[in-house]
């Protein structure tokens, strides 16, 4: 005990406490068993979590094989083995198998517990936080400051002061420590956290072109999902509303958080958000191709077929994308090519020839195009000029400078003849 009440005077409220209880006390009673820990606990970790289904077969891998570790480096040692098994998995859940576990998951600030910049088991042999270490009840006290204040700061970032949602879109280990106790937040608080950071983006869209240098954005779309709160939908549309103007590919982003989502009544909500998606894009860009060509980011060149195959009639979406659904896209497509066609010719070249990215609804000619793409005389000739403009390939990549080169000798040859 009096190993524990020393412990506990560093890391109050940075570590579960009945964690370091029993960690302490196996420490006292069985060390054997304490150092063994400490030279397998990366993969004792591997048990404690709640594994998918198909994961359990490695588990039980796993755990015969740290048992055999276990035997053979206690043979020779005395102890009352029940009782360090017991300890042991009560620190990692999963050392024993489900039927004889004591617990199945690790608590929010237990030793099984490891994030990528906290390693608890780590923290309880230090007796302390290391210096590179974000508190844990730092992240506590931001999330209740938001709740109070969501404008106020909650943290310092190299002197930058920043609220939660400037946090979260921060690089480090603040924004991951804000996830780990999202449990605070309840779905409305989610929702309102993913609508500053919808804002942010909005307002510096770079950050959506780097999408993958902000893994907090995947985490709280699972957020937004598991914490759904009644008309989830209607907000969404909001947010995708917001953003057709700035950007077609973040809008679309938007509404695949919502379409990936499997619930129980996803072909009435799609048909609901899909539908008002696409009035609203559609009130934006209609006869507006200024408005389309400034919601088109350069580097993103797959915009448009990505809004056509994921807000396509449902019925017919193996079927080629036709006019007689998409005339009024295709109308503004054409004008806003013949004013920037380095901006859209690589976001047309995906409806006509495939480029590995999509399999459904590919025309796989030009010629194929014209009876469903382009159906009028006036349109064909338009899409044929469109198509001859010369534009910078360099800046494509290869499968898509492919299906431009193809479908512009393609139209070549049709103008020959």
């Amino acid at each position: 005990m009096r190993r524990t009440w020393h412990a506990w005077q560093s890391l109050h409220g940075e570590i579960d406490f009945d964690d370091l209880l029993v960690a302490k006390a196996l420490y006292t009673a069985a060390p054997e068993a304490y150092a063994f820990i400490n030279s397998h606990e990366q993969n004792m970790r591997k048990l404690s979590d709640s594994l998918p289904e198909g994961a359990i077969t490695i588990a039980d891998e796993n755990r015969k094989l740290l048992h055999e570790q276990w035997e053979k480096a206690t043979k020779e040692v005395s102890l009352d083995r029940e009782a360090a098994h017991r300890f042991m998995d009560f620190l990692f859940p999963g050392w024993l198998p489900k039927t004889d576990s004591s617990k199945l998951t690790a608590p929010l600030q237990g030793v099984a517990k490891h994030l990528e910049h906290t390693n608890y088991w780590i923290r309880l042999n230090r007796e302390s936080l290391s210096p590179s270490e974000i508190s844990d009840q730092k992240a506590i006290q931001a999330i209740e400051i938001w709740k109070k204040e969501p404008e106020k700061t909650v943290y310092q970032d190299n002197g930058k002061e920043l609220t939660l949602s400037q946090a979260l879109l921060s690089p480090g280990s603040f924004a991951e420590k804000i996830l780990q106790f999202e449990i605070l937040l309840n779905g409305e608080e989610v929702r309102s956290v993913a609508s500053e950071i919808f804002d942010i983006i909005r307002q510096n869209i770079k950050i959506h072109s780097h999408i993958k240098d902000y893994p907090v954005l995947s985490e709280w779309r699972l957020l937004t999902r598991r914490k759904s709160t009644d008309n989830h939908d209607m907000w969404l549309l909001e947010e995708i509303r917001k953003a057709i103007p700035i950007s077609l590919d973040f809008a679309t982003d938007l509404y695949a958080w919502r379409k990936q989502n499997p619930i129980k009544d996803k072909l009435n909500s799609y048909k609901t958000l899909r539908t008002g998606f696409l009035r609203e894009a559609k009130a934006v860009y209609e006869n507006n191709p200024d408005a389309l060509l400034k919601s088109l980011e350069a580097d993103k060149q797959a915009s448009i077929s990505e809004l056509m195959y994921l807000c396509g009639n449902p019925e017919t979406e193996s079927s080629p994308i036709s006019y007689a659904e998409w005339g009024w896209l295709i109308d503004v497509l054409i004008e806003a090519g013949e004013k920037s066609p380095q901006i859209i010719l690589p976001q047309l070249a995906p409806l006509i020839v495939d480029t590995g990215r999509y399999h459904a609804g590919v025309q796989w000619s030009f010629k194929g195009a014209m009876d469903t793409l382009f159906p009028k005389p006036d349109l064909q000739n338009r899409a044929i000029n469109l198509f001859s403009r010369e534009i910078d390939l360099s800046r494509l990549d290869e499968k898509l400078r492919e299906a431009l080169e193809s479908v512009r000798n393609e139209v070549t040859s049709l103008t020959r003849s």
